[in-house]
Formats: structure tokens, C-alpha cells, sequence
């Protein structure tokens, strides 16, 4: 059962994965607004703030398998 997540990457590797690209999007941005339409995810808001003046990338990740824990 696979399933499409939005992933924000910044050049250190560290990253915020995303279930909606708009999200994602607006991370890697900061520019249009959240999957609800008009606030920000709190997580993205943190992660531009903290990585700052870096190239962040958007990448899709294609999950094939879920490990139960």
C-alpha cells in the first residue's frame, strides 16, 4: 500500500515531512498559505525560522512499506 508524502530537505539533511503538498509548499516558500486556507503549519513556520537563508528543497517521497512498531 503505497502512500505520497511532501518532504522540505535543507542542505544538512534534516527535513519536515508533509501528508498535504501545500504544506510542504509553503514551508519551502513562506509565500500562500496553509492546507486550511489561511494559517501556517506551526512545524514549517520553525523550520524556515531555524534554516534561514538556506536553499531548501522539496522532494515527494514515495513510501512502499511501513515498519510496525
Amino acid at each position: 500500500n503505497e502512500k505520497q508524502y511532501f518532504a522540505v530537505l535543507a542542505p544538512c539533511g534534516q527535513g519536515v515531512v508533509f501528508d498535504n503538498e501545500v504544506d510542504a509548499r509553503w514551508t519551502a516558500t513562506g509565500r500562500g498559505a496553509g492546507s486550511d486556507g489561511f494559517g501556517v503549519p506551526t512545524i514549517g513556520d520553525d523550520f524556515r525560522r531555524t534554516y534561514k537563508g538556506e536553499k531548501l528543497r522539496l522532494v515527494t517521497v514515495q513510501v512502499l512499506e511501513e515498519v510496525k512498531v
